[in-house]
Parts: structure tokens; sequence; C-alpha cells
């Protein structure tokens, strides 16, 4: 089974969500100024608690971008596998599976699994490509980080840089 997460892997979540931060808090941060997980370090002091709280947002999604490769790389991967997201509300997994129906043309057939969680130490699987460090630190099987800005320096287990790296890696 190889689980793969969505934000930062299949969807580029960080633009949409700088975009509204900058427009709401009249602030300018950049892809490039986030190195480290913890998005409220980056923001202005009266943000700190809202930041987490604009990924709640309905349309949140609808200017989310593809990372490119995604989607013909997920038709790609041998089967079993699915997707692994952290969602914190009803709406964030609403605004994922609106995603995942606007960009998936359906020719590799649906995800077998799409699992909205908060904990990925309790998957199970033979993979799990994600950005997130703390994520693979838990999970029991193969780890893959998924190159990002906030994850340099960290060196867990193997690095991808992309799409294709990622197929070579669970083939």
């Amino acid at each position: 089974m190889i689980w793969v997460d969505f934000d930062g892997v299949i969807a580029d979540l960080l633009p949409a969500w700088l975009a509204m931060y900058n427009t709401r808090y009249g602030d300018f941060v950049q892809e490039s100024d986030i190195l480290s997980w913890d998005m409220a370090t980056y923001v202005k002091p009266e943000a700190k608690h809202a930041i987490y709280g604009i990924l709640d947002e309905p349309d949140l999604y609808d200017d989310v971008k593809p990372i490119d490769g995604a989607i013909e790389g997920l038709m790609a991967l041998p089967k079993p596998w699915g997707i692994a997201t952290h969602c914190t509300s009803e709406a964030m997994v609403a605004g994922k599976v609106a995603w995942l129906k606007r960009h998936w043309d359906g020719a590799g057939g649906w995800p077998e699994y799409f699992v909205p969680i908060n904990d990925k130490s309790h998957l199970r699987g033979d993979f799990l490509v994600d950005d997130g460090i703390h994520n693979l630190a838990v999970f029991q099987g193969t780890g893959i980080l998924f190159n990002a800005p906030h994850n340099h320096g960290m060196v867990p287990c193997q690095r991808v840089m992309n799409w294709s790296e990622v197929i070579a890696a669970v083939t």
C-alpha cells in the first residue's frame, strides 16, 4: 500500500494560503520565506492564532494548483494506493474532495482510498510520501520526503524532488 499526502505533495497549497493571508493582513510573506513547518513563525503577531484557521476556509482550494506531475504521477502509481491527508474540519475535507474532482480526469481511476487523518502513525502500508517530517517519523513503513523549502536540511529518509522520483522510489 502506498499512501500519499495531499497538501504539498499533490496540491500546491502554500501559494493560495499565503495569498489569502497576505490579502487579509496586508503582509508580503513569500513562499521562499517559509523555512520550517510552523507557519505562525512567519506571520504578523496578530495573525499567529488565525493562520491555521485559513485552512478551514471553504474557498481556499479554489485557487490551489496541482504540484507539477502530481496527477500523472498518481495515475502511474502501482496499486493499491491512497491519499492520507490532515483535515481539521468538514469544510477542509469538502475542499480537498472538490479539488480532486476538478483536477482528476478519471483516466487512472479514482484513488482507492481517501483518508482524512490527523495522526499518520495510524496508517499501515509500505510507503508514505509526505512533505512533513513529523508524519514520516511516525509511519511504520518506508517514508519518502517530498522536497519543500520547509523541510530542507532534514534527511530522515529518502528525499524526492519531483513526481518522477516518487514513481522511481515506490516501484
